[in-house]
C-alpha cells in the first residue's frame, strides 16, 4: 500500500480520469481555457481523501481556491485564465479576497506543496 492505504488499484482508477483532465486545460494560443483548467482542478481534489486526514488543511486550502475560481467565472465566464485575471484587473477586483486573481497564485501554492510531496515520497524521504 502507498499512502493513506492508497493501494496501486485505486490509483488506476484515479489518475486516468483526472490526467485526461488536465490535458483538455493544457494552454492553447499562449493561455489556459477557464472551464477546462476549473473542470482539471476540481477532479484533482479528491485526490486529498486519499491521502489521508493529515492532508484535510490542505484538501481545504486547495478546494476553497477552486471554489473561488468558480465563483469568480460564473461571474464572468471568459474563455480563458488570463482574461479572467485581467478582467478582475480592469475592474479594480484583483485584490478582493474572493478574487481569481488572489485563488489562482494560493491554488498553484498548494499544488506545488502536493508535487513535492509526492516526489519526496516517491524518492523514500
Amino acid at each position: 500500500p502507498l499512502l493513506g492505504g492508497w493501494s496501486r488499484t485505486m490509483s488506476a482508477a484515479f489518475f486516468p480520469p483526472v490526467t485526461e483532465a488536465w490535458k483538455k486545460a493544457q494552454v492553447k494560443d499562449g493561455d489556459v481555457p477557464c472551464t477546462a483548467f476549473l473542470e482539471a482542478a476540481e477532479a484533482f481534489i479528491p485526490l486529498f481523501d486519499r491521502l489521508g486526514t493529515v492532508f484535510s488543511p490542505v484538501k481545504s486550502d486547495v478546494g476553497g481556491n477552486v471554489t473561488k475560481l468558480k465563483a469568480a467565472h460564473a461571474k464572468n465566464p471568459t474563455a480563458s485564465l488570463n482574461k479572467l485575471i485581467l478582467d478582475e484587473v480592469a475592474a479594480g477586483k484583483n485584490k478582493d479576497k474572493t478574487s481569481a486573481s488572489i485563488a489562482l497564485p494560493w491554488f498553484k501554492r498548494g499544488m506545488q506543496f502536493i508535487l513535492s510531496m509526492v516526489k519526496k515520497v516517491s524518492a523514500g524521504e
